[in-house]
């Protein structure tokens, strides 16, 4: 009996190991999987992609997004690739996305990224009030 009890927690440490192993790979495969579709040649998965790396705060995208905002012509398309730096949230994002805004001659893609912008500057405002008022009513250590 000593004997099964101890395959079996040697079984069960071997499984997860195995499974620790395949969730580490999967994982990488995963983010070079995203990688590919943002280069993809598929119009439909290339956008979709831009639209799950701002979702899922793949900030690790940043620079292909930026990229990909630069290069863009069609408006819609530009406005999903700005929706995405904005979910991301960094400075430079913003930076991309203000730089974008002050260049551009389109007017529907300048009132889309005016809104981002504005909402930027909201919960910037909002941070900085939560925070303030953290640092106020912290109470003082002994």
């Amino acid at each position: 009996s000593i004997i099964i009890v101890f395959a079996s927690i040697s079984f069960s440490d071997i499984y997860a190991q195995s499974n620790k192993l395949a969730e580490f790979n999967t994982m990488e495969d995963i983010v070079a999987n995203y990688g590919k579709s943002l280069n993809s040649e598929n119009h439909g998965v290339r956008m979709c992609t831009v639209e799950y790396v701002g979702r899922f705060n793949m900030s690790n995208f940043e620079s292909k997004l930026i990229e990909m905002l630069n290069n863009e012509q069609n408006t819609e398309d530009k406005k999903i690739i700005a929706l995405s730096l904005f979910q991301l949230g960094t400075l430079k994002a913003k930076k991309e996305l203000r730089n974008s805004f002050l260049i551009s001659t389109d007017n529907d893609y300048k009132e889309f990224c005016s809104g981002l912008l504005e909402k930027c500057k909201e919960y910037d405002k909002l941070k900085s009030e939560y925070f303030e008022s953290l640092v106020v009513n912290m109470p003082e250590s002994e």
